[in-house]
């Protein structure tokens, strides 16, 4: 006999299929904004946005069983998490929910048997492109640039904490679009000196980044293409932010071939990264990370990878996994440090 129960709580985890799209259309309509601090109607909420007002009370009361809403009597106010999704909110989460929520989005995982037949990337069965990143141009590549600073910019801080960084003056983000993973580490030491690599498109970007840190004179920016142009070489340590879970085996190899060539025999290669536990587990920090690496199959052709894996792949580069230092933040990201075999 079947469970009840599980019946149950199968329909739930088919439920929650919508709650992206749900979430996605508060962040286009701009929800949190009009209803910042203020309990109001549905018609009053569909008159600030430009929406139906029977769709809109819809999709509040939607909203008021996932936490983002609380609803009293006929009227509803954004809670605490709701207005994370603002525009002026000091996270940002909005630009991240613009980015993949999106049609695109819908559109990859909507291949998703076809990507675990095949191992091809959503954008490559559906448009036949190979690289994952080609579509991104224009208001598109401005959302994506500014949705990674914002996710860089609110663990920073945290990365110069956990991770001992005395003794190196000199450092490379790799593939750091506008930069931001670099300022507060540069804050806390007046002799370090740093350079953002990455694509001439991220570099109005970078630079105004660096000028709203004030470090002009220590922080510089230099365009380039890491699968193509040699990174900048003879730095004290070269740091990589959500790079090589981008891509596949082969691709990422290319990137750590392309910065031990750039690095000192004594230099320091630092991947901030998701590392995915041997055993996984029912609980929520272990769902985040396999979905995030889903996404990265669909999305990119990426994955998440394990200690073991990150070890493999640092070796075949010529490189030594040292350590692995957790970054005490949400985001379950760790520093993977290695070093020249």
């Amino acid at each position: 006999m079947t469970e009840l129960s599980d019946v149950v709580a199968f329909r739930d985890l088919l439920a929650g299929r919508w709650v992206g799209p749900a979430i996605h259309a508060a962040a286009v309509l701009g929800l949190a904004d009009v209803m910042a601090g203020r309990s109001m109607g549905a018609e009053k909420v569909a008159g600030a946005v430009g929406g139906e007002v029977d769709t809109v009370r819809r999709l509040l009361r939607a909203l008021t069983t996932i936490g983002l809403v609380e609803q009293e009597g006929d009227l509803f106010r954004v809670t605490s998490m709701g207005a994370l999704l603002a525009a002026d909110s000091p996270v940002r989460l909005r630009d991240q929910v613009l980015l993949t929520g999106g049609e695109g989005a819908l559109r990859g995982w909507g291949q998703f048997a076809a990507v675990v037949r095949t191992g091809d990337t959503a954008t490559k069965i559906l448009d036949g492109v190979d690289d994952p990143f080609a579509s991104f141009d224009g208001e598109a590549r401005a959302r994506f640039d500014a949705a990674m600073a914002e996710g860089t910019r609110q663990i920073a801080a945290a990365v110069e904490r956990a991770y001992d960084f005395d003794g190196l003056t000199s450092l490379v983000d790799v593939g750091g679009g506008y930069g931001t993973l670099l300022a507060p580490i540069l804050h806390a030491s007046a002799e370090r000196t740093g350079a953002v690599f990455d694509r001439p498109g991220a570099a109005d970007g970078a630079r105004r980044i660096i000028e709203q840190e004030k470090l002009t004179e220590r922080y510089r920016f230099i365009g380039g293409d890491f699968f193509a142009d040699p990174v900048p070489a003879g730095a004290d340590a070269y740091v990589l932010k959500s790079v090589i879970h981008d891509w596949d085996d082969e691709r990422a190899l290319a990137i750590l071939h392309a910065c031990r060539q750039a690095m000192r025999p004594d230099s320091r290669l630092l991947l901030i990264e998701v590392v995915l536990p041997d055993q996984l587990d029912q609980v929520a920090e272990h769902r985040r990370m396999v979905w995030a690496d889903l996404n990265m199959m669909v999305a990119t052709g990426g994955q998440e990878r394990s200690r073991s894996q990150y070890e493999a792949l640092l070796a075949e580069a010529g490189l030594r996994l040292e350590r692995i230092v957790p970054i005490d933040t949400p985001t379950m990201m760790s520093v993977i440090e290695a070093r020249p075999l």
